[in-house]
């Protein structure tokens, strides 16, 4: 599932803005739903516990729908996805992309937003998977 103009336009309802925080999140859900084959049973994110970087959990949870989501507290932004048949894949946000974003004045957050779409995957996140 491509993060399409109308997923986004969901997202930015649902969150309130557009920011880089919202779109890492939406693509890292999306991301962990392809890397599940399409559909991930369960995501248990950890995130660092203020704005902006907590801003990522509304992304994952626009792009997962009805997916069981936990969330606690951590050093960075990262999720496990289960999916059925391939066990789980662990999606970390690299931290040269933390350190890019943390800090974005508010006026500047539209542009960095659109800096993260036009981002390839390999560029904003690491990936691993592990077996059940």
């Amino acid at each position: 599932m491509a993060l399409s103009q109308h997923l986004l336009d969901i997202a930015v309802k649902a969150h309130g803005h557009l920011g880089p925080f919202l779109v890492i999140g939406l693509r890292m859900g999306l991301l962990g739903k392809r890397l599940c084959d399409g559909e991930a049973q369960e995501c248990r994110v950890e995130v660092i516990g203020e704005k902006p970087p907590s801003c990522a959990v509304d992304g994952i949870k626009v792009a997962l729908g009805e997916t069981n989501l936990s969330v606690k507290p951590g050093s960075g932004v990262s999720a496990v996805f289960t999916a059925a048949t391939r066990g789980n894949v662990a999606v970390r946000v690299r931290e040269r992309v933390l350190k890019r974003y943390r800090s974005v004045a508010w006026e500047r957050c539209e542009r960095a937003a659109t800096e993260v779409l036009q981002s390839s995957d390999e560029d904003l996140f690491e990936w691993t998977f592990r077996a059940t």
